[in-house]
């Protein structure tokens, strides 16, 4: 029941938050379908400690760039935003990647991804519904 919860606007599209010390130089691409908006996360898997929040509103894509490590992928969605402390309120899908993704140097090229957040068959990215004390 989100009643007692404080309905506010959507963070821009792209709205991103670092928290790792360290310069952002690999390339990072979300594309997502509308129907519902994303928090990102990446969590260092070295440290456990979210390195790095993007806010992305359905529909829109985000190319950014992040700090070279090897990462997991978590994401929240839903529609109504209350805020980081209660994102999507009680409709918030937490989900998680299976697989981490890894961002590094090859030679002299960085290696970076494209994600797309959008239900399709085939897709190469699995997701599993974690928690939200997992988030």
């Amino acid at each position: 029941d989100d009643q007692n919860l404080q309905l506010v606007d959507l963070p821009p599209n792209g709205d991103t938050c670092y928290y790792k010390n360290a310069e952002a130089v690999a390339p990072f691409i979300i594309e997502t379908a509308p129907g519902a908006n994303y928090f990102i996360k990446l969590v260092d898997v070295d440290t456990g400690n979210t390195a790095i929040t993007v806010f992305v509103q359905g529909g829109q894509s985000v190319n950014m760039k992040v700090p070279l490590g090897i990462y997991e992928f978590r994401y929240a969605s839903g529609g109504n935003w209350y805020g980081e402390n209660d994102l999507f309120g009680s409709q918030t899908v937490y989900m998680k990647a299976n697989d981490r993704v890894s961002f590094h140097r090859n030679g002299q090229e960085i290696v970076g991804h494209t994600i797309t957040l959008i239900k399709q068959i085939d897709g190469n990215m699995h997701t599993q519904v974690i928690n939200k004390s997992k988030f």
